[in-house]
């Protein structure tokens, strides 16, 4: 890759490329890599989530309404300040919620395999371009969909494992802390310390998730192998340690403020037909886009961080980029 040309082609480890003519695309250089240059990769990709989403949520509400379809104002009532009616509601309904519980979990799990799509899509999406310079569209995406697919959903899981642990450890260490210091230093003097230790032990969830998301960069960036994708993103991590961690950090406390802004108004707005349900709905989406644009900005650095770090192994192991024609500054 050179200064001046801000576009290279790197060779394919599993040639995915060349699955269908006329799929071929370029590697974007590093400084290119911004997810704001691929609003409909993102608005792809929000879709999907609310689509799951709503997915998740229909039964939930059928259910519901079916409980509050007799009250004389509806479902205003689980709008109430206080969430006191939905509160007894949840309260005195363990047999609906078993059923809910049951139907969520495996809808929840084939989301997130099939969520897989439109990630794998949004990662090769930001990272390249076509040899016209133009937005991939989904038939240049399908070849890197269909090779890294298998080792996606082994990150998947490999992550999904990591956290649960990490968070079964937090959980055994608060546990076992508050029980020995209590003697020592009280019960309540005993808590805040054994609080704040299982804390840093659940910190161990979102380094999880970063080296999750670079091993995808990793997949997507280098065309790696599972363990590849790993030492890549393990090796990124420990290069940009502060840098990685402040960048996904930021993003994610930035992720909560369009649902701290519009959740007063849902209270406001909630259980009233009309504009009032429509002025609703489009907050809501607009919250569902705020935050896919913001996890798609994350996707975007974990690619420039892992396009940065050297890759580990031999020199034919891994792609190397070559020199392509410079890009537009409008592109």
């Amino acid at each position: 890759m050179t200064a001046s040309g801000p576009v290279s082609r790197a060779a394919s480890l599993g040639n995915p490329e060349s699955v269908r003519a006329g799929t071929r695309l370029v590697l974007l250089a590093n400084d290119a890599m911004r997810a704001r240059r691929r609003p409909f990769s993102i608005l792809a990709f929000a879709l999907y989530q609310a689509a799951v989403g709503c997915l998740l949520a229909w039964p939930i509400a059928k259910t519901v309404g079916a409980t509050f379809g007799r009250n004389p104002h509806g479902d205003a009532a689980l709008f109430e300040e206080g969430g006191y009616a939905l509160a007894d509601w949840l309260r005195n309904s363990d047999d609906a919620l078993a059923a809910l519980t049951s139907l969520a979990i495996p809808v929840y799990f084939a989301g997130a395999l099939l969520g897989l799509v439109p990630v794998i899509g949004l990662f090769a999406s930001i990272a390249h371009t076509t040899p016209d310079l133009r937005t991939p569209r989904a038939r240049h995406l399908a070849p890197y969909v269909v090779s890294t697919f298998a080792p996606m959903t082994a990150l998947l899981v490999l992550s999904g494992a990591l956290k649960v642990l990490a968070l079964m450890l937090a959980g055994a260490v608060y546990g076992a802390l508050a029980s020995s210091l209590a003697l020592k230093w009280g019960e309540v003097r005993a808590d805040e310390l054994a609080l704040a230790t299982a804390t840093l032990v659940a910190l161990l969830v979102p380094v999880t998730d970063i080296v999750h998301d670079m091993a995808r960069a990793a997949l997507v960036r280098y065309r790696a192998n599972f363990g590849q994708a790993l030492r890549i993103a393990l090796r990124a991590l420990a290069r940009t340690p502060l840098r990685s961690l402040f960048s996904y950090a930021w993003r994610g406390a930035a992720a909560w403020v369009p649902i701290l802004l519009v959740a007063p108004l849902a209270t406001r707005f909630g259980g009233r037909p009309g504009l009032a349900l429509g002025a609703l709905f489009v907050l809501h989406q607009s919250v569902v886009f705020a935050r896919a644009a913001l996890r798609a900005s994350w996707f975007a650095k974990a690619l420039r961080i892992v396009d940065a770090t050297p890759a580990p192994g031999p020199k034919s192991s891994l792609p190397s980029p070559v020199s392509a024609p410079a890009m537009p500054s409008s592109l």
